[in-house]
């Protein structure tokens, strides 16, 4: 019964450790993950611009450039804290900046690249006392076009 048991089990372990997953096509690449969207108080920052990698120095550098006070630390932090895995990539962007806090971004392609645009759970109001500057983190699969959806 014993010698039974052990070979079905290395029956199983053989069939398991055979077994290979396709290639993914462009369909089965997955569709982007928000992270966050974070923002901060006349935190500084350029115009709406192409997402950039920020999985490593040259690309925070672009991103939080001319971002100063707790917005930096924070955005760097979450880029920090974010586990990678494989086949995707951390991208992150300025959403909006203006008199509103997005409550989360979405990811397109205006034709120069992708940008984040704002989701706003209530419109923002026209006018403020200090702009608000909102940056949004995104993990993205390799391979994910914004025409295609995938």
């Amino acid at each position: 019964m014993i010698r039974i048991s052990v070979l079905v089990l290395a029956a199983l372990l053989l069939a398991s450790c055979g077994s290979e997953s396709p290639d993914k096509s462009a369909a089965d690449v997955g569709e982007p993950t928000i992270i966050g969207v974070y923002s901060g108080t006349a935190a500084g920052g350029e115009a709406v611009a192409p997402v950039v990698d920020v999985g490593h120095f040259e690309g925070q550098t672009d991103l939080l450039g001319m971002i100063r006070g707790p917005l930096r630390a924070e955005v760097m932090a979450a880029i920090t804290d974010t586990v990678v895995p494989d086949g995707q990539r951390l991208v992150g962007g300025i959403v909006s900046i203006g008199c509103g806090t997005p409550s989360s971004a979405e990811l397109v392609d205006k034709g120069a690249g992708l940008i984040f645009t704002p989701v706003w759970a209530t419109k923002p109001p026209q006018e403020c006392f200090a702009a608000v500057t909102s940056i949004a983190l995104a993990l993205l699969p390799d391979g994910w076009s914004a025409s295609t959806g995938s």
